[in-house]
């Protein structure tokens, strides 16, 4: 279960998932979003760890679907899924309440 929400169909490939939107955070930074057969990357980064963070407007965009490995990115050509993964996006933010970072409270008292 994601927040509650049984994906085992999708995992079991015995059926869709129920969710049609997930939201991909590091820390409180907004990374990327699926929607659909689409994944939006506003920030990508090589990896965990050391590696320079890559901010994108207009965001890659890829249609899993047809490139699972996120190799072509369609953005210029699907204008319209950007356009309604970013509404999204602002729905989101307004639901997101801001809490104080444990990592960063206990690492203040080192």
């Amino acid at each position: 279960m994601i927040d509650g929400v049984d994906i085992s169909p999708a995992l079991l490939s015995t059926g869709p998932s129920p969710r049609q939107t997930m939201f991909f955070y590091r820390g409180t930074k907004l990374h990327a979003v699926r929607h659909g057969l689409f994944k939006a990357h506003f920030i990508t980064k090589p990896a965990y760890g050391p590696g320079r963070a890559e901010e994108h407007d207009p965001p890659e965009l890829y249609n899993l679907d047809e490139d699972p490995s996120e190799r072509f990115n369609v953005a210029a050509k699907r204008a319209d899924v950007i356009a309604e993964i970013r509404k999204i996006v602002e729905a989101h933010r307004k639901t997101v309440v801001p809490v104080e970072s444990q990592f960063e409270k206990v690492t203040a008292r080192r």
